[in-house]
């Protein structure tokens, strides 16, 4: 039987070891055929392959339920429940996502993304199963480098007192995004080295049962492994060694590079790369550079340093100044306020997605602290991560209205240099940068740099009248095309605005628009539910001003065109002009008596 013959997991049940073996190969195939054109997570997903291919061969799903941390693995799982064709057929790529999702199948039990959920799923579904009386066999394959959660070991914890069935599969690769960090690590290692015979045993003394097993990449030992513990009557941990990106030989030898590229030639294993002229390479320049002359300032990152430019090369280089605490967000957040009370400078490079997950500790350890911090938010916008579990667009509503803390949008590859330099100086206060995103804009600053003092001056790029654009961060360059759109259609002369500092309102500024204009109009790459433009929007709610506020509405988007959510959101230049006549009277008047 070949791979197009799966059609369910009956067909699966049919095959023999000698088609199981051509399965799982024909499966990586398709893997790397599908990531080497679109990008993908290869690394995990071949890695995980024989896992998955054994688990459906054994189990029954979706009676029995397979839950999979981050979900990033799960390719195989896609392509043996009816989803393989868009695996396949490059015109069909964007019909599966990339991660686990109940839209495309009723295998999938929940939209996943983020790490070290895994297990407290698996808590609540024994939980509900044991409650409703029903006997499926419940399962959690959670890899080592998403152990280093602190959710994870909160429902480790949990899980060991249940005296109930639930799987619990940890797929030890060895390799996180990055290589791992920490204790358990070393833990697992000697686990490995002992063929699981080492005195110390953490999931034993937790009160688990506890197997290991080597050849985590022989579908067929794999099947024998799971058939012996089908309905288990306790929480079992199976845990399973295996090698990132097995059965491609590039990814075996570059498992940081083939973790998620972008795309890669598949006979020479070269993954495609852009890091040397973009807004990340910049930071990591600038860092670099910054760090050589403090030696009291380090980088924490929490297991994500390829996205930040920060090489194998430079963490070796960087030494006791580079600090990697695993998938462990809470953590990396808390520490910077140990850190800065330490008398040193800590910075946190991390994707706005990811910065969601630490926000109690930034409110309560970090900004009440007031703690000498910078960190710096990438993705932070629609057109960053697009999947419904990454989206990054939230940010300027979580973090503008956090008392203490300085946010700044830098607008060009000249400004975000500076807005470091800034937030590296020794502060009272705690300071967060987003880093722009797209092709990098350059523009000379002044000589004078950013202050304490010049930050909070917006800079009024053109002087106007009737009509005065505010254009946030990314959203600069939206603001100067409306401002043409706006003179080539009214002949009307806009007032520009560029706002560096956006968790604070320039009320001197705001004060002089009123002199000699009628319409304000705010433009902002994120949420516009309690944004920016809402700020002042409600400063002006006493004024006879006018103020129209451009963002994006609050929702859960999955693998959207950004330029089409735009117009979905009103914001294509045309709509916007036509807004200005339909929905701002005065500026009418105004244009009729020119």
């Amino acid at each position: 039987m070949k791979l197009s013959q799966i059609h369910s997991a009956d067909d699966l049940k049919q095959c023999t070891e000698a088609e199981l073996v051509e399965i799982a190969r024909e499966i990586r195939d398709v893997i790397i055929h599908r990531t080497s054109i679109q990008g993908g997570h290869v690394g995990p997903s071949l890695g995980a392959t024989d896992i998955i291919l054994a688990l459906h061969y054994v189990f029954n799903c979706p009676d029995d339920k397979i839950i999979f941390d981050i979900s990033h693995q799960s390719y195989a799982h896609k392509i043996l429940t009816n989803r393989l064709e868009g695996f396949m057929e490059e015109n069909k790529f964007c019909t599966v996502s990339g991660y686990s999702n109940p839209c495309e199948s009723n295998c999938d039990l929940f939209h996943l993304g983020h790490a070290s959920t895994a297990l407290s799923l698996a808590c609540g579904l024994v939980i509900g199963r044991d409650l409703n009386q029903t006997k499926e066999n419940i399962i959690a394959l959670i890899g080592d480098g998403a152990l280093s959660g602190g959710e994870a070991f909160e429902a480790l914890n949990h899980l060991a007192t249940m005296q109930s069935n639930c799987i619990v599969i940890i797929n030890d690769n060895d390799q996180s995004i990055a290589e791992n960090h920490g204790g358990l690590y070393k833990h697992l290692k000697e686990l490995r080295d002992t063929n699981r015979t080492c005195t110390n045993n953490i999931f034993k003394a937790l009160g688990f049962d506890y197997r290991y097993i080597e050849e985590g990449n022989s579908v067929l030992s794999l099947i024998a492994e799971f058939k012996s513990v089908i309905n288990y009557p306790r929480p079992i941990i199976l845990h399973i060694r295996t090698t990132k990106g097995f059965g491609y030989k590039a990814a075996e030898m570059a498992p940081e590079d083939f973790h998620n590229p972008s795309s890669f030639d598949v006979k020479t294993g070269t993954v495609n790369k852009n890091h040397d002229n973009t807004y990340e390479s910049i930071v990591a320049k600038e860092l670099i550079t910054q760090l050589e002359i403090n030696k009291s300032a380090c980088i924490i990152t929490a297991a994500t340093p390829g996205g930040f430019c920060l090489t194998p090369e430079i963490r070796q280089k960087l030494g006791a100044q580079y600090i990697d605490v695993g998938i462990a967000e809470e953590h990396a957040m808390t520490l910077l306020a140990g850190i800065a009370r330490a008398n040193a400078k800590p910075i946190l490079p991390i994707y706005s997605t990811f910065l969601q997950r630490a926000y109690d500790q930034l409110i309560n350890d970090v900004c009440i602290n007031n703690s000498n911090a910078l960190i710096l938010v990438y993705r932070a916008s629609i057109y960053g991560t697009k999947d419904i579990t990454h989206l990054g667009f939230s940010d300027i509503p979580m973090l503008t209205n956090i008392p203490n803390l300085t946010y700044i949008a830098p607008t060009t590859a000249e400004e975000l240099q500076a807005s470091i330099q800034f937030g590296l100086q020794h502060h009272d206060y705690p300071i967060a940068i987003r880093v722009p995103v797209g092709a990098p804009n350059h523009k000379p600053l002044g000589s004078q740099g950013i202050t304490d003092v010049s930050i909070r001056s917006w800079e009024t790029v053109q002087e106007g009248r009737e009509i005065a654009i505010v254009g946030v961060g990314n959203f600069y360059r939206r603001a100067l095309a409306l401002t043409e759109a706006i003179k080539a259609k009214y002949a009307i002369t806009p007032t520009v605005i560029k706002p560096l500092l956006i968790s604070e309102l320039d009320i001197a500024l705001l004060d002089r628009l009123q002199k000699n204009h009628s319409l304000i109009i705010t433009l902002e790459d994120g949420v516009i539910d309690g944004g920016f433009g809402q700020k002042i929007a409600a400063y002006y709610g006493r004024h006879n001003l006018k103020v129209m506020n451009y963002g994006i509405q609050k929702g859960f988007y999955d693998r959207y065109n950004p330029d089409e959510l735009l117009r979905d959101n009103h914001m294509g230049i045309d709509q916007i002009l036509q807004d200005i006549m339909t929905t701002a009277p005065s500026i009418d008047t105004f244009i009729a008596g020119r």
